[in-house]
């Protein structure tokens, strides 16, 4: 009798902690959060257009209406570079303290990089901008936009809207805990132009991004809050397809 107990329990433990397991292996990530402060400190890692690489510290990064207008950095050389949000092709930044705790959250435990990006970089805590043409009401501009799906992004790159609003939150001083962004940019595989992707309209526009992937289809769900599982989806069953 001691005998059975005992290879009950057995079994039990290992299928209890295989499901965990599984449900840890299975739950999607979500997006990194925004980054509106970046550190004077920690070595920044800046591309041009033009092909020239830049590495040292940023000394002043300069937003106005949540466009970059420029980016002064001090190589390593000790060389100081005031650059265009214009001339600047991507960049990998290291947050402050403060907004490292914002992002608390965020799980980049994933294999489905985007190829041209630096995972290393990543899993030791920088965000990523790169420039891409965005669809500002009825022109197209190009910007220095905030990937926030690096961990995810073959398929379908998701954009932090410099220009968007958000959820309530709660929180003290510049700390908080929930609230979601009311609209993305987003950009399909094949595109060349992020297009802001509203809350409201999300149910409408599902089709656009997610149509021509069965896997994402079959999980039955468009609402808003789905929107990271349905990109990590794209990515991991049907991007390059």
């Amino acid at each position: 009798m001691r005998y059975f107990i005992y290879r009950l329990v057995l079994v039990l433990t290992v299928v209890l902690t295989t499901a965990t397991f599984a449900t840890a292996q299975e739950k999607p990530p979500g997006l990194m959060s925004p980054t509106y402060q970046f550190s004077k400190k920690k070595t920044s890692y800046i591309t041009l257009k033009d092909g020239t690489e830049i590495v040292g510290n940023v000394k002043d990064f300069d937003r106005k209406k949540g466009i970059t207008k420029y980016i002064k950095i001090k190589d390593i050389n000790g060389k100081t570079h005031k650059l265009k949000g214009a001339d600047i092709k991507h960049g990998y930044f290291q947050p402050t303290a403060l907004s490292k705790l914002n992002s608390l959250s965020d799980d980049l435990k994933v294999q489905h990089w985007g190829k041209d990006l630096n995972e290393e970089r990543f899993t030791n805590g920088y965000v990523y901008l790169e420039s891409t043409n965005v669809q500002v009401k009825k022109k197209q501009v190009e910007l220095l936009m905030q990937l926030l799906n690096p961990h995810f992004s073959e398929g379908v790159r998701i954009y932090f809207d410099p220009f968007a609003k958000k959820t309530a939150s709660v929180g003290i001083g510049p700390v908080s805990a929930g609230g979601d962004a009311k609209s993305y940019y987003v950009k399909k595989s094949g595109t060349k132009t992020a297009v802001r992707l509203k809350k409201k309209d999300y149910k409408t526009e599902f089709a656009a991004y997610f149509g021509d992937c069965d896997a994402v289809k079959t999980s039955k769900k468009t609402r808003w809050s789905d929107l990271a599982e349905h990109a990590y989806i794209y990515a991991s069953e049907c991007a390059g397809n």
